[in-house]
């Protein structure tokens, strides 16, 4: 089977078929039944395998809840961190200089906020949360004017899109400035790997059918070089608020994707190579095609 061969679950994303950890322990068991003094029947044989395979197929399920609830633990407690640090923020500027906040006396926390939907997003991006909705709503006017989007809508669908390329990211807000009263810049670390959902969608043209494997074809060397690789991807995001509606009517994003693929790539060559015709830009927009 090839590396890449995978099927789809009900949740959107890719798993393999069969793990080769499995077939292995099988055969251990089978070749343990087959020197047995005794004669055991091929029925018995097979309920045996199939057992021991529940077995592991359960403890790694038991395993997996484990770590997912690990994971949400620490996600809510750097939110929180998040929240306060963001307060206390806004506290300092306040008895600093009034005239210097932000539009809105929540503008800060608020921000917060949005990155704390967003996280959550990327940890279970097979639903969007209608609290979440209703936020984006609350807090976005509805012509919000992005880097290459227009409206809350599309916003919604940057995340969406965003989830898809990269199924396993993981978002750190690393901190907040105002440089005007009515700007506010988060920068953020994201840490992302490259999957075959990565290349299938982002990188389409690396396959030889030009389709993301759609139609077969074979990945190229540089897609092979990529598969599995982590990236730390530096961000930015800057919110625009208005003083009349004390909503956000400029929310631009951009990263740096080009540092961390120069340093996998080792070369400008190669990393153009792989950005060309590509679904993403080096500064992580997505390219719409009709």
């Amino acid at each position: 089977m090839n590396s890449m061969e995978q099927t789809s679950s009900p949740t959107g994303r890719t798993r393999e078929s069969v793990r080769r950890s499995d077939l292995k322990a099988a055969k251990r068991i089978i070749s343990s039944i087959q020197t047995s003094k005794y004669p055991i029947s091929v029925e018995l044989q097979a309920a045996i395998v199939t057992e021991a395979l529940k077995k592991r197929v359960r403890r790694r399920e038991r395993q997996a809840n484990y770590r997912q609830r690990q994971l949400k633990t620490e996600n809510d407690i750097q939110d929180e961190i998040v929240t306060l640090h963001a307060e206390i923020k806004e506290l300092e500027l306040r008895g600093q200089d009034p005239f210097h906040l932000p539009t809105t006396p929540t503008s800060w926390v608020l921000a917060a906020e949005y990155f704390r939907h967003l996280r959550h997003f990327l940890s279970t991006p097979t639903s969007l949360q209608t609290t979440t909705t209703d936020f984006l709503r609350g807090m976005l006017a509805p012509d919000v004017v992005g880097a290459s989007s227009f409206g809350v809508a599309a916003q919604i669908e940057n995340w969406k899109l965003f989830a898809l390329y990269f199924t396993d990211a993981d978002l750190e807000l690393k901190g907040m400035s105002s440089p005007t009263p009515d700007t506010l810049v988060a920068s953020t670390s994201t840490t992302v790997t490259i999957t075959s959902s990565t290349l299938r969608y982002a990188f389409p043209h690396l396959n030889s059918d030009g389709n993301g494997g759609a139609q077969g074809g074979v990945w190229s060397p540089l897609a092979a070089r990529m598969l599995e690789q982590k990236l730390l991807v530096r961000g930015w995001f800057t919110f625009g608020w208005d003083d009349s509606s004390d909503r956000v009517v400029r929310l631009q994003t951009r990263a740096d994707m080009l540092s961390p693929m120069l340093k996998l790539l080792g070369s400008l060559e190669d990393v153009s190579c792989a950005f060309e015709n590509a679904m993403i830009t080096p500064e992580c927009q997505f390219v719409r095609r009709e």
